[in-house]
């Protein structure tokens, strides 16, 4: 799943009717095309002519962000958000991935403990539309004793955006490009895996505004396994660095295999570390504390023999 944007807090969303209306064609034409399989993750490949697609809810609601000292503290309202994706990647060959994500933004503000918090926001204390669009590629250049691949992706500005507070616009209006090293491990016969990512996020200048935003190192560490069939668990580490400012989440995820190669999952990601940038301060050079819940489904399948 994604990632990140450069928001003033970490990027989550709400999605609204009118919203979830625009994408349902898509939605309709992307999954109507695959036979169900299971997914693959980290730095696993897709075989060739393989399409693998995953349609992921994300829920929260927090009224606290990481002061300097590292703790959470309250914020002057209630943030809302949720959002939609649609990721859908295709195996060009066994080793060579294709990918692009869509998604479907709304965020809030409401609930302000002063007239002058409200004011500061006025009629911007909402915002919906459609975030940026995301392109990736992976070419996996090892198989073993480890597999090794790497990721390359990019965001284009191609979103909702407006000069609003950052944590509330959909797109973020600026260009970035992320390199990503994915190294994984299967034990099997034990059903066990591990996986690593470590990452460098280039930020370019939103000219709309004239704001460069900084670079951000990026990590996802993930230990799973299947203890008993159609059933799988995993815990990931996920964090974000950059100017100073940074924040790690704690992801339990269940996995559920259904006939033909369903898959449902289900996860929190809680907030378990952060710091806002000690040389300014929240806000908005902070993220938010508190858990986003993710439910998902996925479908894998040859597209193309």
């Amino acid at each position: 799943m994604s990632q990140s944007a450069e928001i003033s807090f970490p990027y989550a969303k709400i999605v609204s009717l009118r919203t979830i209306s625009r994408m349902v064609p898509l939605l309709i034409v992307a999954l109507g095309i695959l036979a169900p399989q299971s997914a693959r993750a980290g730095a696993w490949t897709l075989e060739k002519g393989q399409v693998w697609s995953k349609i992921t809810g994300l829920y929260q609601a927090t009224d606290e962000h990481y002061g300097k000292d590292g703790e959470p503290s309250g914020f002057p309202a209630d943030y809302t958000s949720q959002e939609v994706y649609l990721d859908v990647f295709y195996g060009v060959t066994k080793r060579f991935d294709l990918g692009v994500q869509f998604a479907a933004i709304n965020r809030k503000f409401e609930n302000f403990t002063a007239t002058r918090h409200r004011e500061m926001f006025g009629y911007r204390a909402k915002e919906s539309g459609l975030g940026d669009i995301r392109v990736f590629g992976k070419v996996n250049l090892v198989h073993e004793p480890v597999v090794g691949t790497l990721k390359l992706g990019i965001k284009a500005p191609s979103g909702d955006f407006r000069a609003a507070p950052e944590a509330m616009s959909a797109g973020n209006g600026q260009w970035d490009v992320e390199l990503i090293a994915q190294i994984g491990k299967s034990y099997y016969p034990i059903p066990i895996y591990a996986n690593i990512d470590l990452g460098y996020r280039l930020r370019e200048t939103n000219e709309t505004i004239h704001h460069n935003p900084d670079d951000e190192l990026i990590y996802n560490l993930e230990v799973g396994g299947s203890p008993v069939d159609r059933l799988n668990i995993a815990l990931k580490l996920e964090g974000i660095s950059g100017a100073g400012r940074r924040v790690t989440y704690a992801i339990p995820t269940i996995l559920v295999s259904l006939p033909q190669g369903l898959a449902i999952e289900a996860a929190a990601r809680v907030s378990v570390l952060g710091r806002a940038d000690p040389k300014v301060g929240p806000p908005p050079h902070t993220y938010f504390a508190g858990s986003t819940f993710l439910l998902g489904i996925s479908y894998t399948g040859i597209l193309m023999q």
